[in-house]
């Protein structure tokens, strides 16, 4: 059983061992945006990005700076997510260059309301970032969310086709009918 135990943390060590200090580095800024999250800290959670960073909600919404990232993700904070819970369910990051980096993060976020004001339940988004290290540090120099939605048909569940468009009226007719009758002919 010691046997087990001791290749278990030898395993666990060579893993932890393999990371790069740069990938330590990242996966410290991800960490850092779970915890100031949960904090409803927002100077801190966006501390990580850089001052011409790019942010893409999961609704489209596109900012530009650090500053309007800032400032929307506060209004954010103070009318959506003010009892949210957010947890970084798995981190992959993928060294581009010594200095680019792209990271992808599945999140679960509970808490959060709708703009009705309702709970709008667990949420699970994917968060893809671009991270340049400049000065000795990294920075998120881009950023998008997804939204996670399990009800679309995969591979194994086709999608369903299309109900079939109307039939053209005629050119002889001047109004028809949904199903292509003609219910007025040109003469």
């Amino acid at each position: 059983m010691k046997r087990w135990a001791i290749i278990g943390a030898l395993l666990a060590t060579a893993s932890a061992q393999a990371q790069s200090p740069d990938e330590t580095a990242i996966r410290g800024i991800e960490a850092q945006q779970e915890a100031s999250w949960n904090a409803h800290d927002i100077v801190a959670w966006t501390q990580p990005y850089a001052p011409d960073a790019q942010f893409v909600t999961a609704f489209g919404l596109w900012w530009k700076s650090h500053d309007e990232i800032q400032r929307k993700m506060g209004w954010a904070y103070t009318n959506l997510f003010a009892q949210s819970r957010i947890h970084a369910d798995q981190i992959e990051v993928t060294s581009v260059t010594p200095d680019v980096a792209t990271v992808h993060i599945a999140w679960t976020l509970d808490g959060a309301k709708g703009p009705d004001g309702g709970d709008v339940g667990t949420v699970h988004l994917i968060q893809s970032q671009t991270l340049r290290k400049a000065g000795g540090q990294w920075q998120i120099v881009s950023a998008q969310d997804t939204a996670v939605i399990s009800q679309l048909p995969t591979a194994a569940q086709p999608v369903a086709a299309a109900p079939p468009a109307p039939p053209a009226k005629p050119k002889h007719c001047f109004l028809a009918r949904a199903n292509g009758d003609c219910v007025i002919e040109k003469k």
